[in-house]
């Protein structure tokens, strides 16, 4: 229901849209959500050479879902579990966000520490004394470790930067993803 009633407020093309919702008797509540025929990221992903994408490709995937993040908080959405799983790819390649399971209002007031994929994690997310501090910013460094991840087949260690993988990144892309990832 909290998922279902965070996305029925959110009308972006870069994410997934509720498209029913209801209540099953047996079942209890649920949700129809648009369906996007691509599949998730991480399985594209698997699916390429040495599981990296063709640099344009994954900036134009960044791109989508930073529009979609952009609309979330401007509504005062964190998304909180920002990974190549929950990102969904049409047709066409366009990427929508979806799987909004443990997203929260950007105030950090309903913030739980831990909650998240490991990996993707921002610091303040992981320590229970920073749980207040989940905010867009969590978002950003989570996209800001896929990119990477889009660009060089693999998450970063601390501090790596993606053109020491891959030397073809341009430099405004690998400046972005080291300000996203940066753990201050």
């Amino acid at each position: 229901r909290r998922e279902a009633q965070l996305l029925a407020g959110l009308h972006h093309p870069n994410i997934v849209s509720v498209m029913e919702t209801g209540e099953d008797p047996a079942l209890g509540p649920y949700a129809v959500m648009e369906w996007v025929p691509g599949g998730d990221l991480k399985a594209h992903l698997e699916r390429a050479p040495e599981n990296q994408l063709p640099i344009d490709e994954g900036l134009d995937i960044a791109q989508d879902v930073l529009a979609g993040l952009s609309a979330a908080h401007e509504a005062w959405v964190i998304h909180r579990d920002i990974k190549p799983g929950n990102i969904l790819l049409d047709r066409q390649g366009g990427a929508k966000l979806a799987d909004f399971g443990i997203a929260g209002d950007a105030t950090g007031a309903e913030a739980l520490p831990g909650r998240g994929t490991l990996g993707y994690m921002a610091p303040e997310q992981e320590d229970p004394q920073q749980a207040g501090e989940v905010g867009p910013a969590t978002d950003i460094y989570a996209m800001g470790i896929v990119l990477f991840e889009m660009l060089a087949g693999r998450r970063p260690a601390p501090g790596e930067d993606v053109r020491e993988l891959r030397p073809q990144v341009p430099e405004a892309a690998a400046s972005a993803v080291a300000r996203a990832t940066h753990l201050d």
